[in-house]
């Protein structure tokens, strides 16, 4: 008899067979996968977390802006392109993200849009950016005398 499929289990037969609840698995931040419960807003800016289409220029890392949101997808433009690209609207569909991970008993299936918000960057990801305006923040950064 082979293993039933872990989609297909009620909530007490799941923890009963793998010792966690979904919640548990669905809280995990998982690094280069996008969470499980997100929250978007038109205007909102956001990182593209895979190649989408490379030969548009729709990389991981990419910067763009979210013009709508449906179920299916997530509509974009590019930020910071010159002007013929950046009027076109990009369709950012759902992609399937497989994850194993040490504290789970079995791989993770999650099915996300590829982004995160991106309200703040790293120095490393702002490295080649051309960039009008920033805001630096060095709370805690330096000493006091």
């Amino acid at each position: 008899m082979s293993p039933r499929n872990p989609n297909d289990m009620d909530e007490e037969e799941f923890v009963r067979v793998f010792g966690i609840t979904r919640e548990f698995m669905n809280s995990l931040d998982v690094p280069g996968v996008p969470a499980d419960d997100m929250e978007l807003a038109v205007n909102a800016p956001i990182f593209l977390l895979a190649n989408v289409d490379v030969k548009n220029g729709l990389c991981s890392g990419t910067q763009c802006i979210v013009v709508s949101i449906s179920e299916d997808y997530v509509m974009v433009k590019l930020k910071d392109v010159p002007a013929p690209r950046q009027a076109r609207l990009w369709p950012i569909p759902r992609c399937n993200f497989t994850v194993e991970h040490p504290l789970l008993p079995l791989a993770m299936n999650r099915k996300q849009f590829p982004i995160v918000l991106a309200f703040a960057t790293t120095v490393y990801k702002a490295q080649g950016m051309t960039i009008r305006d920033i805001d630096i923040d060095y709370t805690g950064l330096m000493p006091r005398n």
